[in-house]
């Protein structure tokens, strides 16, 4: 769904795919709901609730370069959207960006966009069964041994996590990636990125790894993750995965023989979109249920050599179940379920499954978290733990970053401590800050009051 199709104009919703005869009743309903509804959503469901409507302001005097609506970012304030949600703009249009978002991330029913200030009786919208997210639940059970992680662009390797250790850092621990030699085109060879290759790592290789691994603190070692990335991506799931197997029981013997506290799986498709039904080689002649057999089948395979280094790893993931869309056959990530759910088979009974949920990436609220942990429990049905990651200089690319001036980033020194005081409330163990323009070990692009934020909120929150 591009930008056009979320215009001012009522055909934008018959374009968005809705039937024309609906068009108008659910007009209707939307409107009368916007008298009951705030920007975080209506707040009581009546006995028999028919959907679910958010409605979402647009400034009225916001410039016109602005007028917008980024969803990330107003999902960081209200809470996410909740597939199948009915959304209503009110005085603005999506940004590309955020338009891309709901169709890669969200199964929307109806996005309609009206004029401010539209709105009608609030009595009409309760007997139309419209209603809005459900209060969160209560936080998990304390006490529990939270992690705090770095993890971004200034990942560590093998032999230099133990400097990252010793440069005063307030994390418990980081995400690293072993650097197995160096590439053709003189670039480093790293594990993570050849995980799901055509190519084992050597049992030499391992032993280099625990080795430079031994220079690194044991408690430190023990709260860090070793990176494997479902990259290049370039064996399909009908096809034998040897080498993908012999890398996750490598990556075991890694883990138990260094004593890391477990992996970070990142499932983010860098290279070959392994998990877009549409985009496999076979689509066209094999259906998408025996696809997904296949990628549950991978999953097991890939936990249970994991396990046999590692009975008791983690398997923190970068995404989980609520990635993907109701309608899996036409998602980028639809076999993304399938393959977790053999990753829980397999890794039974020690290892521990855990969605990072970086879709908490710009969050500043509890509320925010609070329905994040609620979206994970409901998608998952239970079978996943809860984590977060923060992107410390979110969005950074388009919004910029300057330590130097702190009021003009997304977060500040305080919201930061804030938004990690709420992810460890409601996480079941991980919260991750990721990076792209700072380097924690080195300290370049960083500012102390980061530094004392992070450490801060850290303390408070053990």
């Amino acid at each position: 769904m591009g930008e056009g199709a979320c215009r001012r104009d009522a055909s934008s919703v018959v374009r968005a795919g809705l039937p024309a005869g609906l068009l108008v009743g659910l007009l209707v309903a939307l409107l009368v709901a916007m008298l009951i509804v705030s920007p975080g959503c209506a707040a009581t469901p009546p006995p028999t609730s028919a959907g679910i409507v958010c409605v979402v302001d647009v400034p009225p005097d916001a410039p016109d370069g602005l007028r917008w609506i980024d969803i990330k970012r107003w999902e960081s304030e209200h809470g996410r959207i909740p597939n199948g949600a009915r959304l209503v703009i009110r005085g603005g249009d999506l940004a590309p960006e955020g338009s891309d978002y709901l169709a890669t991330y969200r199964d929307p029913a109806a996005i309609v966009v009206v004029a401010p200030g539209d709105a009608a009786t609030p009595d009409a919208a309760r007997d139309a069964g419209l209603h809005g997210v459900p209060e969160p639940p209560a936080p998990s059970p304390a006490p529990r041994e939270t992690r705090l992680l770095e993890f971004g662009w200034d990942i560590p390797n093998a032999q230099t996590l133990a400097d990252a250790a010793a440069a005063g850092t307030p994390f418990d621990g980081a995400v690293f990636d072993p650097i197995l030699g160096e590439l053709p085109d003189g670039e480093p060879d790293r594990f993570a990125w050849m995980a799901f290759s055509r190519r084992a790592i050597d049992d030499e290789a391992v032993a280099r790894i625990v080795a430079d691994l031994a220079r690194t603190p044991p408690p430190f070692r023990a709260s860090s993750l070793l990176r494997v990335n479902v990259t290049p991506g370039e064996v399909d799931w009908l096809e034998p995965g040897d080498a993908i197997v012999a890398n996750a029981r490598a990556a075991g013997r890694i883990v138990g023989e260094a004593r890391l506290a477990g992996i970070l799986l990142d499932v983010e498709q860098y290279a070959k979109p392994i998990f877009d039904y549409q985009a496999r080689p076979r689509h066209a002649e094999v259906a998408f249920e025996r696809y997904a057999d296949a990628a549950r089948s991978r999953g097991r395979s890939f936990a249970r050599a994991l396990a046999e280094g590692a009975p008791d790893a983690e398997i923190l993931l970068t995404y989980g179940y609520p990635l993907a869309s109701r309608d899996r056959i036409g998602r980028a990530f639809g076999l993304l379920p399938a393959f977790i759910d053999g990753l829980i088979e397999g890794g039974r009974p020690g290892i521990v499954v855990t969605d990072g949920y970086e879709l908490s990436y710009p969050f500043r609220t509890r509320e925010a978290f609070a329905r994040g942990r609620a979206e994970v429990l409901r998608e998952s049905d239970g079978a996943t733990g809860v984590g977060f990651g923060i992107w410390i200089d979110w969005n950074s690319g388009t919004l910029g970053f300057d330590a130097a001036a702190p009021e003009r980033n997304w977060f500040t020194p305080d919201q930061l401590a804030a938004s990690i005081g709420h992810a460890l409330t409601w996480t079941d163990r991980w919260v991750w800050i990721y990076s792209e323009r700072l380097d924690w070990w080195t300290g370049r692009g960083l500012a102390e009051p980061y530094v004392a934020a992070v450490r801060r909120a850290r303390a408070s929150g053990r």
